[in-house]
């Protein structure tokens, strides 16, 4: 896996114009109000902290979905052209660097959430950022969640038969 990550190194976004472009810089010049507001110039986070970065993006409701009765609720967004979570999460966290964090490599933990707004919530796209322990990565939530589906029988591991009862998660080791 090493060697894989070694090697993988996607080309920079250099586009300067367009709506992605656009939405950055707006993103970035709101990230710098308001960290000016709560934490003065500098980064919210020192050089070489490890962060964990939740985003939630609110997409808006396709105007075919709204309804006088029965308004719809909220839903996951998993349709094809709405946008995949894990490209989504690289606008907001290319805007925030330098102005959250020096730089990206500081974000050890991402949590990215994309659903539907109900009728009437605006879209928007909502961030937090916190700061990690060292402590952190001796039991991190991800294996703490995997631990606790194990009790529960509800993950099929690779080297497992599947039993008759298909379950909700499944985890790979690779």
């Amino acid at each position: 896996m090493r060697d894989l990550m070694g090697c993988f190194r996607p080309a920079p976004y250099t586009q300067t114009d367009g709506e992605y472009a656009t939405w950055k810089r707006r993103a970035s010049v709101e990230m710098h109000r308001v960290r000016a507001r709560h934490f003065g110039r500098e980064p919210f986070a020192p050089s070489n902290t490890p962060l964990e970065v939740h985003i939630l993006f609110v997409q808006p409701l396709p105007a075919s979905a709204t309804r006088i009765r029965n308004p719809p609720k909220r839903r996951w967004s998993t349709k094809r052209g709405a946008g995949d979570a894990d490209n989504l999460a690289k606008g907001p966290l290319d805007a925030a660097n330098g102005v959250l964090w020096h730089d990206d490599c500081a974000v050890a933990s991402i949590w990215v959430e994309t659903i539907v707004a109900a009728q009437g919530e605006p879209p928007r796209t909502e961030m937090l950022v916190m700061r990690l322990a060292e402590s952190d990565a001796l039991w991190t939530r991800f294996e703490s969640a995997r631990a606790q589906l194990r009790q529960t029988g509800r993950v099929l591991d690779g080297g497992e038969k599947e039993e008759e009862k298909c379950p909700t998660e499944i985890q790979l080791t690779f």
